[in-house]
């Protein structure tokens, strides 16, 4: 197992072989062993492994097991140096439990928070967040680049095939298919029961396959289905309908293309490097600062 450190304040004197000097504590637990001093600046509790494997903190309790408060720093910091190895780990194996969990409760701040946050330094080599499985957001989803990531369909062993979302200044649904026109060369369209319970604004596109002809949509959408007339007895016409999407989350949530950044974001931008200009720029600098000790990243890394 990982060491753990929680880690400022002033060292009391025990494993002071094994703990950087600049670092101290007002309570260390080092292998089993306590040992308790008092300072207005130290944190409440340290805890150190040096067996390997052991573990630094095992709790068991019918309320938390853990809690960690803090009025100026971090409440808990925990890392870890070794390799795929996490810094800190939740697991819930009761119904309907949650592993890890946070909680944004600031209110009236001039900066945004996040009750969850994710930060690759080095975007290029790690994520920010990797999830197995389904995620689910009841708000928005923001991002540079949207796109699905699948194996390769003919080199799956080489090669990974990449797709963009279709992106507009509205949010749109797209339907589509084909349709074999009927007598007199018109045929009904039907679309789905919910269909006008999510969606306004149609638009039609209407293609003629085989043959030009000179298609139109005789009868516009209503009461869920639309006309199309104008070719010939068995021809094949391939549709499509775009519309608004208008359910009442979406009425309540109105979209908006162009948005005015927050005053403590204006002269910083979402991607600076791809502008030639400096990542000091960039809307990672309020970001939290990573804990640190005597000008080095505090170590702490909590195991299971």
């Amino acid at each position: 197992m990982n060491r753990m450190i929680f880690r400022l304040g002033l060292l009391c004197g025990l494993c002071a072989t094994t703990l950087p000097s600049s670092v101290g504590y007002a309570s260390l637990v080092c292998n089993g062993s306590l040992s308790t001093c008092s300072s207005s600046s130290a944190a409440a509790l340290a805890v150190y492994n040096t067996h390997n494997p052991g573990v630094a903190v095992s709790c068991s309790s019918a309320s938390n097991g853990i809690i960690g408060s803090s009025t100026g720093t971090n409440g808990i910091t925990a890392s870890t140096s070794a390799n795929w190895k996490v810094g800190a780990w939740g697991d819930n194996s009761g119904s309907g439990g949650t592993g890890v969990y946070g909680i944004n409760t600031a209110t009236n701040c001039q900066m945004s928070g996040a009750a969850v946050l994710g930060d690759a330094l080095d975007d290029s080599l790690s994520w920010a967040g990797y999830f197995t499985g389904d995620v689910f957001a009841t708000g928005t989803v923001e991002a540079g680049s949207k796109f699905f990531f699948i194996d390769h369909p003919l080199e799956p062993e080489r090669k990974n095939l990449t797709h963009a979302l279709v992106e507009s200044s509205e949010r749109e649904n797209i339907y589509d298919g084909i349709v074999v026109l009927g007598a007199e060369g018109r045929a009904v369209v039907q679309m789905p029961e919910w269909f006008h319970s999510v969606n306004s604004q149609f638009r039609y596109h209407l293609t003629p396959i085989g043959q030009f002809a000179p298609v139109h949509v005789s009868r516009r959408l209503e009461n869920g289905q639309f006309e199309i007339a104008g070719g010939k007895q068995g021809q094949r016409i391939s549709w499509q309908i775009t519309a608004v999407r208008s359910d009442p989350w979406a009425k309540a949530n109105p979209f908006r293309p162009e948005v005015d950044k927050p005053p403590h974001e204006l002269g910083t931008y979402v991607h600076p490097r791809e502008r030639g200009l400096s990542e000091s720029l960039g809307r990672r600098k309020f970001l939290p600062i990573p804990p640190s000790v005597g000008g080095q990243t505090a170590e702490a890394g909590v195991t299971k």
